[in-house]
């Protein structure tokens, strides 16, 4: 009884270990071990804004590389594959810098919310608007629009 124990003991850590291996992993790293293409993509691109911290990410097997980085009033992720191609950009931006659709939909939709952050992703030629709310007396809500003014996803 005691060795089926062990066993099943055993059998829960390692698939909790391939379980967290498929997510994805991500480690802060510093600048030097970032590749040269990464950084001379996000300087080209970007060539005002302060890098303030570096990531090494692995997804599916795949390794990126995130940089942090603010340029002005805008904080901005961006997550790179090694040869320097884009992957992934999150910007904070302004609830002023909303598309009009988006904006429409947050007020019809959450008339008494008030917009917390508003993140602006790109992946590829997906753009999406994460909208942090929040209404007096409840607990703070995130909805994902599309440019259009949809609703993606919302989480209360």
């Amino acid at each position: 009884m005691r060795n089926h124990i062990k066993l099943s003991v055993a059998a829960l850590l390692i698939a909790g270990s391939f379980a967290s291996s498929a997510n994805a992993q991500e480690k802060k790293i510093p600048q030097s071990k970032v590749p040269v293409a990464v950084i001379t993509a996000f300087k080209t691109t970007y060539p005002s804004a302060k890098i303030k911290g570096t990531n090494q990410e692995v997804k599916a097997g795949t390794v990126y590389y995130e940089i942090e980085s603010k340029d002005g009033m805008v904080k901005r992720d961006i997550l790179y594959a090694a040869d320097g191609g884009v992957t992934e950009i999150e910007e904070i931006i302004p609830a002023a810098q909303m598309p009009s659709a988006v904006q429409a939909s947050v007020t019809s939709g959450h008339p008494n919310a008030t917009v917390k952050s508003v993140e602006k992703n790109t992946q590829g030629p997906v753009i999406t608007y994460e909208i942090l709310m929040k209404e007096k007396g409840k607990k703070p809500f995130e909805v994902i629009y599309n440019p259009d003014g949809t609703v993606v996803t919302k989480t209360m």
